[in-house]
């Protein structure tokens, strides 16, 4: 009974190290996770942002030219 009382810390030791290493795995994972979201909807904005910026370019650039037919 002695050895039992004994083995038990040890035991539920290795046990915390193992939960402790799964957890830290996992919030790894997590902020991972996150960092990779952030940065898509970081690059879907530019996207965006550069689609428009492109549009507005080609609308000036048919003002311009029907400008110049005209002058």
């Amino acid at each position: 009974m002695a050895c039992d009382l004994v083995k038990q810390p040890r035991e539920m030791e290795v046990q915390l190290k193992e939960q402790r290493e799964w957890v830290q795995g996992k919030m790894e994972h997590d902020e991972n996770q996150r960092r990779k979201k952030e940065k898509q909807v970081m690059e879907d904005d530019t996207m965006k942002h550069l689609a428009h910026l492109e549009n507005e370019l080609k609308k000036k650039s048919g003002q311009l030219d029907q400008s110049n037919t005209t002058i």
